[in-house]
């Protein structure tokens, strides 16, 4: 299965993929296989409707994973859910959730900025007081994006930024080779 998978790239549907072959193969199979289900992802949230049902079902997933799939029947020591998509889904379609109602969501942050950095600070404290799972890390990812979408928001408009978004690419294309080394 381990060649089947380097030969496809899809590692990242594999429960407990230990890909020896390529050394970062974690975080490539995570890569293609987005890429490979983009286009269905689009599909999934391309009505509200649909993008709700979406996420329903990916936070459905999400738990049966958690509390069936990565048993110590299922999957090896030292397991890691976050290197499968399919357990990662609740946290992309989330972000498809928070880019449908992106204008709603923009007046929101502008008219209440402190509000959401005060409850951005709560589901930080309560991220790093508890574990990292879904219940602590999705309200805290989802504040953050719809936090980034208010354009008064000097913290994230900033010269380093600018500077970072316009390198993105690179960084992007480079990182795991630094990482490695």
């Amino acid at each position: 299965y381990e060649s089947i998978a380097d030969l496809t790239l899809c590692f990242g549907l594999l429960p407990n993929a230990k890909i020896t072959v390529i050394g970062v193969g974690w975080f490539l199979g995570v890569v293609f296989l987005f890429y490979m289900l983009f286009p269905f992802f689009v599909f999934l949230i391309e009505s509200k409707k649909r993008a709700w049902i979406s996420f329903l079902a990916a936070l459905i997933v999400h738990y049966l994973c958690c509390i069936y799939f990565f048993d110590i029947e299922h999957v090896g020591p030292a397991f890691n859910g976050r290197t499968n998509i399919v357990y990662c889904a609740v946290y992309f379609l989330a972000g498809g959730l928070i880019y449908r109602y992106r204008e709603r969501l923009e007046r929101y942050a502008e008219r209440y900025g402190m509000l959401l950095v005060l409850l951005l600070v709560m589901c930080m404290g309560a991220y790093f007081a508890t574990s990292a799972s879904v219940v602590t890390m999705l309200p805290m990812f989802s504040l953050m994006l719809i936090y980034s979408l208010s354009e008064k928001r000097r913290v994230l408009n900033n010269p380093i930024t600018r500077f970072i978004a316009d390198i993105s690419m690179e960084i992007y294309l480079c990182h795991m080779v630094i990482y490695r080394v």
